[in-house]
């Protein structure tokens, strides 16, 4: 299965966030959660989006790499092979707590079995959020952990080609699944036709990644560990080269990093790792097909302007 991951909420509120929970948390929808996986009710998607209270849920010590563990409660999404889904957890008050979101295929007795999505990358006060798509028809179960607060939650199914508008998690739509106008088939900006080639936010994981098409050079910003961009192209196999500089053509900053990716995972191909000579870039022989890049700082840098050749 297609497992995509990111996070935070650097992006433009009209475009990605414009489904945010109500003020008024007495008209806000309900989410209904259980304090275990297998007890998990399903959401009333597909889109559902909820002020959750977490300050009474059970504490269930989390073993997974980037799930701090806490207070838990758990809800289940009914999916259909194919279908991408997103969810989206906001710290709304800003209160100073930690969400993070794990979402499974499957129940199972390991505190985080093979397969399980964690999110939590982004720190005390930001959002946490993450993709996926399942190659088979299934139930889900995602848990929700917030250290005791309150956060509100939005899991949507975007479909692409029924806008515009672009719905939350989609690059673009603009009403059509045909390529080349610049949102593509897949909903995902498309750079290479611009006179001025510069990521377009949302692009934080691969289904909304940037559209481009070698050779080209295009700009970006990264802001830190809390945003990562992600740019695809068809490759047809064989010599690659991927040159990273700074945003005036100099060295990249030794805290930026480029990573080639091999389709919709995280899987990664080649990296230029933060504190290699930013000026060397990526060349090798990369296989046929779907590509991504991904580009981002390390945690502690400020916003840094990049340049990216693809040849």
């Amino acid at each position: 299965m297609l497992l995509l991951l990111a996070g935070c909420d650097l992006f433009p509120e009209d475009l990605y966030m414009h489904d945010a929970a109500p003020a008024d948390r007495a008209s806000a929808p309900t989410l209904a959660i259980a304090e275990t996986c297998a007890e998990a009710p399903l959401a009333p998607g597909p889109v559902t989006n909820a002020y959750v209270d977490l300050s009474t849920s059970r504490h269930d010590p989390d073993a997974c790499p980037d799930a701090p563990g806490g207070p838990e409660a758990w809800f289940a999404l009914a999916v259909r092979a194919g279908e991408r889904w997103h969810v989206h957890v906001t710290d709304r008050n800003r209160l100073g707590i930690d969400p993070s979101l794990r979402v499974l295929p499957a129940c199972a007795d390991a505190v985080c079995p093979a397969g399980a999505l964690t999110m939590n990358e982004c720190g005390v006060g930001q959002d946490e959020h993450l993709s996926f798509v399942a190659e088979t028809d299934g139930t889900w179960r995602g848990a929700l952990e917030a250290q005791g607060g309150a956060v509100d939650v939005l899991v949507n199914q975007p479909v692409c080609g029924n806008g515009p508008p672009a719905e939350h998690a989609e690059g673009c739509d603009d009403g059509n699944r045909v390529g080349g106008d610049g949102c593509d088939a897949r909903c995902r900006v498309e750079l290479e036709g611009l006179a001025t080639p510069r990521e377009r936010e949302p692009n934080d994981d691969p289904t909304m990644a940037n559209h481009v098409v070698a050779p080209l050079v295009f700009t970006g910003e990264a802001g830190g560990r809390c945003d990562v961009d992600y740019f695809t192209f068809e490759h047809v196999g064989g010599p690659l080269r991927v040159g990273l500089t700074a945003g005036d053509g100099s060295c990249a900053e030794p805290s930026l990093q480029v990573e080639l990716l091999q389709g919709e995972t995280s899987a990664a191909l080649e990296r230029l790792g933060a504190g290699d000579p930013g000026c060397g870039g990526l060349a090798l022989d990369a296989p046929a097909g779907e590509l991504h890049l991904r580009v981002r700082a390390a945690e502690t840098a400020p916003g840094l302007t990049y340049r990216v050749a693809l040849e």
